[in-house]
């Protein structure tokens, strides 16, 4: 049975692949987002499920980050527009694809600085390390 960290590592690999090869990933924020039913249909059931799983941690991981924005808000209430300013920032992928992701992440956790990080921490340590 694999592990809960494969399952999620699998889960953020299909999120990547799914993004990338959906229409909507290149298109500009502005433009309305396609529909994500063709995507859907072509992802075998476990895929879907990881995919899903994916997703949920990536919610999860989002509404962390919101209650550290709420925090920073509260007691900077006169800087709240750069703080939530660098907290889009941090969902920046713009650029990235899932194959170069994968690389850097597979390179990340052999190392022994890897070796005990969360996903999160490896992501946002990989996005640095590819200059976003």
């Amino acid at each position: 049975m694999p592990s809960y960290r494969s399952l999620l590592a699998s889960a953020f690999v299909v999120v990547l692949l799914v993004a990338r090869a959906h229409p909507a990933s290149s298109e500009s924020s502005d433009a309305p987002e396609a529909s994500f039913s063709p995507t859907w249909k072509l992802l075998r059931n476990e895929a879907k499920e990881q995919f899903i799983s994916g997703y949920l941690f990536g919610w999860r991981d989002a509404k962390k980050v919101t209650e550290i924005a709420i925090e920073y808000v509260k007691e900077n209430p006169g800087n709240a527009v750069n703080g939530l300013e660098r907290v889009r920032g941090i969902y920046d992928m713009e650029g990235l694809t899932a194959d170069s992701v994968v690389r850097e992440l597979d390179k990340f956790f052999a190392e022994s600085d890897g070796k005990d990080a969360t996903l999160s921490q490896a992501v946002t340590a990989v996005r640095m390390r590819m200059g976003r």
